[in-house]
């Protein structure tokens, strides 16, 4: 259920605003809408948070330790400080160690062609008469020299590296000598070694304060709180001695909020929420339905204030399409026993199933079932003959059933059906509500018009013969599109009459409309098809495990290389089920069912002003 929202409008006098902004924090009903917010203190705040995230971004990423025991923020932050100190003048000294490599491998690079040499030689040899210069040339430069004392140290192909000695008297090659780097190679390797074991020793130490981690984002989350705080403090409109801030809150706590209000001597305006607004959805569901919460925050999908919560629906479809596209009963127990185990194990800590746990059970029990039903076991037909297994076996839709394709095909289709007129349905139900009632009648139309093309489906996709297209059904289809037509475009001030012409105008996009509902019906066979593609791939890998045990003649390894490839080919099969389930399943609710039902999901989740911290903790305790 997606709950009602007033708009409010807070009234405080301006020397009020900070003690009525921690106020709004506290009761944390508020969700306020900002147009823009600027201060010095909202500043201090953001260069503290960007501070303490660019330390956090350079830590090395290590399995989550336990907080240290503390409660005290005060604490948290003073030990936050020293560790963000500590941090920047690591990172700045790897910096410069950094730098420092890069200089010493380019000059080893630079000068490893003469091989190894001390500068503080060739210095002191220069102070006595004696010049040593390292020169680079090309062989055919080279070979045009004529100077003395000249010493080659090595070569390539088209390259020579080599010392002249000027005792004092010899000429020089006029050629630029190569300029000697501060130390010699050897000298440079060593430091360049030292640098490096003082480079992971801050590594190290980054690695420890890692283990602090918790107390950072105990301090960063304290820092997002006072964020918003200053954000909504700063984002108060001004008007002379008052100062103002809009925003919405939840119809069932607007007489909590109005009391609140009272105590503190604010002014306070509420009302419904215009057309034109557009405010933030909250959707409360009972617990069973709350399940499906978890894919909707993975999709990142809000419904809109004045959408549908499809909730219900969307968790009673996904559960059977989840079961009939893994298909196997062998792969549901797998990851139903896997679903208890942690289940349970959290129990045991006195924690609470969350709901993504807690569906992944319904929905793997929804793939034991059908794979049960249609004898699907690991894709072994002979696990589905034993007498326990083959009593609970559906013989119309059983997978070794030849016969079956024709009735899961058409399961899919009656399915897909039931669920785009329920889309409709729901349409037409709500739209009753709306002015002009007359439109809601666009999806009685598209209603029949699906009713009507479940037959056509059913005569081109599965069998001419055996589905001929009842006369009824053309009525259907037409008689569907012209009472779309008719009503479609009926709206509030606009007459009847221009409502049919605007419909008439827009005649071919309901055509094009009418021939994709065809299409979303025919949709729904990739639920068979995925199955069945599941079921091929577990055939494929143990009948491979079959021949590979009895083609290699060593004893007991042609079994072990068997139990290799069952174990491989079916962890892949199951993985590629289950991104199977995201792509389809999800795809058959949040497209095909979705835009039946005009669904955008263009929704803002409802996100109260409030200590986001302090709930956090409470909701540990």
């Amino acid at each position: 259920m997606i709950v009602p929202m007033k708009r409010v409008a807070v009234l405080v006098l301006d020397n009020e605003r900070a003690e009525a902004t921690a106020r709004l924090q506290q009761a944390g009903l508020l969700h306020v809408e900002i147009e823009s917010a600027e201060s010095e203190d909202l500043d201090g705040v953001r260069r503290k948070l960007a501070r303490l995230q660019r330390a956090k971004a350079v830590l090395p990423e290590l399995e989550m330790q336990p907080p240290r025991s503390t409660d005290d923020h005060t604490e948290a932050n003073a030990r936050t400080q020293e560790l963000l100190q500590e941090i920047e003048s690591r990172v700045e000294r790897k910096r410069e160690l950094d730098e420092r490599r890069e200089h010493l491998a380019r000059e080893i690079s630079r000068t490893k062609a003469w091989g190894d040499f001390s500068v503080e030689d060739i210095r002191r040899l220069a102070a006595k008469g004696v010049e040593i210069r390292l020169y680079h040339a090309d062989s055919e430069t080279y070979e045009s020299l004529t100077q003395q004392n000249i010493f080659v140290l090595s070569r390539t192909k088209s390259d020579v590296f080599f010392v002249q000695v000027d005792l004092g008297q010899t000429p020089a090659p006029e050629l630029e000598p190569v300029t000697l780097p501060e130390q010699g190679p050897a000298e440079m390797a060593k430091e360049l070694s030292e640098l490096a074991k003082e480079r992971s020793a801050i590594d190290g130490r980054l690695a420890d304060i890692a283990k602090e981690l918790p107390v950072i984002e105990m301090t960063e989350q304290a820092l997002l709180d006072d964020l918003e705080y200053e954000t909504t403090k700063a984002g108060m409109e001004d008007h002379g001695a008052v100062a103002a801030i809009m925003g919405y809150v939840p119809a069932e706590a607007l007489e909590s909020f109005q009391r609140l209000a009272q105590e503190q001597s604010w002014g306070l305006y509420a009302r419904d929420p215009n057309p034109d607004e557009h405010p933030p959805t909250l959707v409360r569901n009972h617990p069973i339905v709350r399940m499906i919460q978890p894919v909707f925050k993975l999709l990142g999908t809000v419904p809109g204030y004045r959408e549908f919560d499809i909730s219900a629906l969307f968790l009673g479809f996904f559960t059977v399409f989840f079961g009939m596209i893994i298909g196997d009963a062998g792969y549901g127990s797998l990851i139903l026993l896997a679903s208890f185990f942690f289940a349970l194990k959290m129990k045991g800590k006195g924690r609470a199933v969350p709901d993504g746990l807690r569906l992944l059970i319904l929905l793997s029990s929804a793939a034991v079932a059908w794979g049960g039903i249609t004898g699907n076991w690991f894709g072994v037909e002979a696990i589905a003959n034993l007498p326990v297994f083959s009593a609970i076996i559906i013989h119309p839709v059983a997978a070794w059933n030849p016969a079956s394709a024709h009735n899961v095909q058409l399961l899919c289709f009656i399915m897909g059906t039931i669920h785009l007129v329920l889309a409709h349905g729901w349409r037409l139900i709500s739209g009753l509500k709306q002015v002009p009632r007359v439109a809601a009648l666009a999806d009685a139309g598209w209603l029949v018009v699906v009713l009507g093309l479940y037959y056509v489906v059913l005569n081109i996709v599965l069998d001419p013969m055996q589905f001929p297209i009842p006369d009824y059904a053309m009525y259907m289809i037409f008689g569907g599109l012209v009472t779309v037509i008719v009503f479609g475009q009926q709206q509030e001030g606009l007459s009847f009459g221009k409502g049919i012409l605007k419909g008439v105008s827009n005649l071919m996009p309901t055509a094009l409309d009418g021939i994709s509902a065809f299409s979303d019906i025919v949709s729904y066979i990739r639920l068979y098809a995925v199955g069945l593609a599941t079921l091929a791939i577990a055939t494929s890998f143990n009948d491979m495990a079959m021949a590979v045990s009895t083609a290699i003649p060593v004893a007991g390894l042609g079994v072990a290389v068997a139990v290799l490839i069952l174990v491989f080919g079916h962890t892949l099969n199951l993985i590629m089920a289950a991104l199977a389930v995201v792509v389809h399943g999800v795809r058959l609710n949040m497209l095909e069912f979705s835009g039946h039902l005009g669904m955008e999901w263009i929704g803002a989740e409802y996100s109260p002003f409030r200590k986001k911290y302090s709930i956090q903790q409470e909701e540990t305790n």
